[in-house]
């Protein structure tokens, strides 16, 4: 909604519900991996991406009415990522580190996934379509 007001855009609730919404999603795949402000601060990034990439579906001439893809499909790539980033052994003792904390395997295992589930779940819904 603040990213909104920054644009020159008027705020709205639904803009406010689409933050909160995009934050959860984002800091869904690092849940329970992630600390505090680390998880405030994925949810903070990914509103703005996923702010940005609604921008650009509403220019194109893409039907997403309800911003699914930006919201859920961007927002979860996005803490998936930053997952990979700010993961740490402290929160959780049974995981890894992230990029942040030195690891780079993890980063890109993160990476790789996200790749991988991104070209199947592309490949299955053309199948479908």
């Amino acid at each position: 909604m603040f990213f909104d007001v920054l644009r020159g855009k008027k705020p709205s609730v639904l803009g406010f519900c689409i933050g909160a919404v995009v934050g959860l999603v984002a800091i869904t795949p690092g849940a329970g991996f992630v600390g505090i402000a680390h998880s405030a601060f994925i949810g903070f990034i990914a509103a703005i991406v996923s702010n940005l990439a609604v921008s650009l579906r509403t220019i194109s001439n893409v039907d997403d009415t309800l911003d699914v893809f930006p919201c859920h499909g961007i927002g979860g790539m996005v803490g998936m990522l930053m997952t990979g980033i700010f993961a740490s052994k402290v929160v959780n003792g049974a995981g890894v580190d992230g990029l942040f904390f030195g690891n780079w395997e993890f980063f890109f295992t993160q990476l790789k996934g996200m790749l991988l589930v991104s070209i199947y779940a592309f490949s299955v819904a053309w199948l479908i379509f």
